[in-house]
């Protein structure tokens, strides 16, 4: 009752003024030891009298000197508080403030463990789930920890990565590389490291990999062990390739087409000369078979030009009424050099087929592109 019926600061206000307030502030303790006839407790004189409160000591509760609280006692008796009982409760109040700490100590760590337990959660979560290979590998190459996406990457389990070095599953072309770099991570002389590199999976299949690679070091700044983020880009070294080899089958392309451009020339000019050259001979020469052979020869000549420029895309469209499978029958020649000798090229043509009008030209060139695709 005689909490509640009074007030208690810790400023320096009247009710802060009393032994609980000087206490707390001062950090030690206080003694009224005749509350009747002590000014300091005037705000709680008639409450004390009421509870028959004559006499009262307050001692500080502190914790790494910091008061949290106070230890107060009341007596019946005015002088109560001699310099026994004040030791006493002093010393009480000491081992209180003792408990409080280790109490509020034993929280702090138990807040630490339980921190650092989600921590470790959601490492792991985040280890076990990211969609790259992620690893722990001592200074001297040993697995110390994978993720289930690198052992998908790698092809083993957990348990026979965790037996073995990533020396052992790198292609033996890169193994020196790959050493060199993490001797070099160990001595300070870069914070993190990136490379592609090869592999070898379980099947002896090899596979490229980007690899990332940063040193963890200890509290005191020694090198402990390495962590690496591996991510499988074989598919975009197949497509790397794929488009080198295109390129280059363009840069082709464009030789190929220059060349038959200024060839077509040339053929053209000899058809001319060939064909005005057999005009003016007699119907019944002899030498009339051989400049047929000429013109027919330079006439297929022509034609291939024209399949080259095709297929360079040089050639400018010039559509005519033209027998489809004519034109199928003129390029199968080049389109089975195109697929190469491992695959069958077979033509089933219609015999009943129309004219058209188009340019044989371009419909070489789409006959081209359809093959190559399919090739491919």
């Amino acid at each position: 009752r005689y909490l509640s019926a009074v007030k208690i600061s810790y400023d320096e206000s009247p009710s802060g003024s009393g032994p609980a307030g000087l206490s707390v502030r001062e950090n030690r303790y206080r003694v009224s030891g005749d509350i009747a006839a002590d000014p300091a407790m005037g705000p709680w004189r008639d409450a004390c009298a009421a509870m028959g409160y004559r006499s009262s000591a307050s001692f500080p509760l502190s914790v790494g000197g910091r008061p949290v609280g106070i230890f107060a006692f009341y007596s019946s008796s005015t002088g109560w508080f001699g310099e026994e009982e004040v030791a006493l409760l002093d010393g009480l109040a000491h081992n209180l403030s003792h408990a409080i700490e280790a109490f509020e100590e034993e929280g702090r760590r138990r807040r630490a463990e339980e921190l650092v337990r989600e921590s470790e959660e959601r490492f792991r979560a985040i280890f076990d789930q990211v969609a790259v290979g992620v690893a722990e590998t001592s200074l001297e190459g040993r697995w110390l920890r994978v993720n289930r996406r690198l052992c998908d990457i790698m092809g083993y389990t957990r348990e026979e990565m965790l037996g073995t070095t990533y020396m052992a599953m790198t292609h033996p072309d890169d193994v020196a590389r790959s050493v060199d770099q993490t001797r070099r991570l160990a001595a300070g002389e870069f914070p993190t490291y990136a490379m592609e590199k090869r592999y070898i999976r379980k099947d002896g299949s090899p596979i490229w990999c980007a690899v990332a690679v940063s040193l963890v070091r200890g509290a005191a700044g020694e090198p402990r062990y390495t962590i690496a983020v591996i991510n499988d880009i074989t598919e975009q070294k197949r497509l790397q390739e794929h488009l080198l080899h295109a390129r280059k089958i363009e840069t082709v392309g464009r030789l190929a087409g220059g060349v038959a451009h200024d060839f077509n020339n040339y053929l053209t000019l000899i058809l001319n000369y060939a064909l005005s050259a057999a005009r003016s001979l007699p119907p019944d020469s002899p030498v009339q078979e051989d400049m047929a052979g000429i013109v027919k020869g330079v006439e297929k000549s022509i034609r291939l030009t024209r399949q080259l420029l095709a297929f360079s895309r040089r050639q400018v469209i010039v559509p005519k009424v033209i027998a489809l499978n004519e034109v199928v029958e003129d390029i199968g020649g080049m389109v089975r050099h195109l697929v190469g000798g491992d695959i069958e090229f077979i033509t089933d043509l219609a015999p009943d087929l129309g004219l058209v009008k188009a340019d044989s030209g371009a419909i070489e060139q789409v006959i081209v592109n359809l093959v190559v695709n399919a090739r491919d």
